[in-house]
């Protein structure tokens, strides 16, 4: 069992400041966030096949990619080729192994029991959702994680 958090893209300006260093090249963030976070959701439109060897390049060889989506562009498959055994899969709305956690929707608690919840599927997406996600909630979430003994 598995469960791995993530938010839908890495590049949200809320960040900078709180997440990233005021000073950081937008072109690095991505390698920032890889740095304490190995799961990231790609937001639809911005796979471009001719950039996926710098994201794999950038990130660690634990880092999986998602792709927002359902995979029927050739563009989101192409992608997904390239990413190779780092692609996780399309973000599909009514897959049974991923869930989504909007930002507010309630305490520590019914995270821990959202999470637990997860952990009955072999590996499971569980996407952080807000405008954007905060940085805190990922790493509530990945603690709770760690605490219970998933693997992540």
């Amino acid at each position: 069992m598995a469960v791995r958090i993530a938010p839908i893209g890495w590049d949200h300006p809320a960040w900078v400041g709180n997440f990233y260093p005021d000073d950081l090249p937008p072109e690095w963030r991505l390698a920032f966030f890889c740095n304490e976070f190995d799961t990231v959701v790609v937001p639809r439109g911005l796979g471009d096949p001719a950039v996926v060897a710098g994201w794999l390049a950038e990130c660690g060889a634990r880092t999986r990619f998602y792709l927002e989506g359902d995979g029927t562009q050739p563009q989101a498959r192409e992608v997904a080729r390239r990413l190779g055994d780092r692609f996780g899969g399309f973000l599909v709305a009514d897959d049974p192994a991923v869930a989504r956690w909007r930002e507010g929707q309630g305490d520590l608690r019914a995270l821990r029991a959202e999470i637990e919840r997860l952990a009955a599927w072999p590996e499971t997406l569980l996407v952080i959702e807000g405008d954007p996600p905060t940085i805190a909630t990922l790493r509530a979430a990945r603690a709770i994680i760690e605490l219970l003994g998933i693997a992540s």
